[in-house]
């Protein structure tokens, strides 16, 4: 019985991030400019960069080495094994960078990515 509550309690606190907290987080951040150099590399099931984006993570970093223009951001956490608040902070601060971000790198699903709708300036590159 308790895991059935906890369960259901963790699936009303997703569906509200997902639907209410994170889309509101994304729109207050997006009222700020796109930032043409951003690019974010993000995966909710590694707590590193998986292997699937290391080829195009070196040819951007070789990219940015060369003319310095890239900001690349990493983002990884596995949802799964993080306490909720670390998952909540890090959901939280994807939307923050990915409201200006001019290109989003995913590995797999997302769940922060999906809770809203991109702006038209953002490109979401998902490798799966």
């Amino acid at each position: 019985m308790k895991k059935n509550v906890k369960l259901t309690l963790k699936q009303y606190v997703k569906m509200f991030a997902q639907n209410c907290l994170l889309p509101l987080w994304y729109d207050m951040h997006k009222r700020k400019p796109v930032i043409p150099e951003l690019i974010i590399f993000a995966d909710a099931h590694h707590d590193s960069r998986p292997e699937n984006m290391q080829l195009l993570y070196e040819g951007l970093a070789q990219s940015r080495e060369k003319d310095g223009k890239i900001q690349i951001v990493e983002m990884y956490l596995n949802y799964q094994k993080a306490s909720p608040v670390k998952v909540l902070r890090h959901m939280l601060h994807f939307m923050k960078l990915y409201a200006q971000a001019s290109c989003v790198v995913l590995c797999d699903n997302f769940l922060p990515s999906a809770s809203c709708r991109k702006r038209k300036e953002t490109k979401v590159i998902q490798l799966w």
